[in-house]
């Protein structure tokens, strides 16, 4: 695998207010209803937008940043609900995207890990993915309380 982060890290940061628009009907809806959601970042080797679109919900948004890179948004009632539905998404036997030769890089940050700061939710999945990276975490669904809580 020669990916360099600092590659994925520059459209990320030119892709920034694309999610930031992604995002701000989630966030509108996070503080005045108190209705969850969860950020998801994913760098894929084969990265098939066709697989996403079939298998997330209405509720959820997806945008493609880069041949290699997507983001999505789940809306849920509670943290573990969006976990369980992300992975199920990512690890779903019948699909295409969960292959032994594919692999990915993801972060995961959930509105209530955010502080109350719209910033924070794109910051803090910029700073898991990084990590992932670092520590080769590949097809592992990262998040932030599971790296920077220990």
């Amino acid at each position: 695998m020669d990916i360099k982060y600092a590659e994925i890290y520059n459209v990320l940061s030119k892709e920034r207010k694309s999610i930031e628009k992604l995002i701000e009907p989630f966030w509108y809806r996070f503080s005045r209803y108190k209705l969850q959601f969860c950020l998801l970042i994913i760098y894929a080797k084969n990265l098939d937008e066709n697989y996403f679109n079939l298998h997330i919900r209405q509720t959820d948004e997806a945008v493609i940043l880069d041949k290699n890179l997507i983001c999505i948004v789940f809306e849920s009632n509670n943290d573990r609900q969006m976990t369980e539905g992300i992975e199920k998404l990512l690890y779903n036997q019948d699909g295409d995207f969960h292959k032994s030769d594919n692999y990915y890089y993801s972060s995961m940050v959930c509105s209530s890990e955010s502080e109350g700061l719209d910033a924070n939710i794109i910051n803090r999945s910029f700073m898991i993915l990084e990590y992932a990276f670092e520590y080769q975490k590949t097809n592992e669904v990262l998040n932030y309380s599971a790296i920077f809580t220990k």
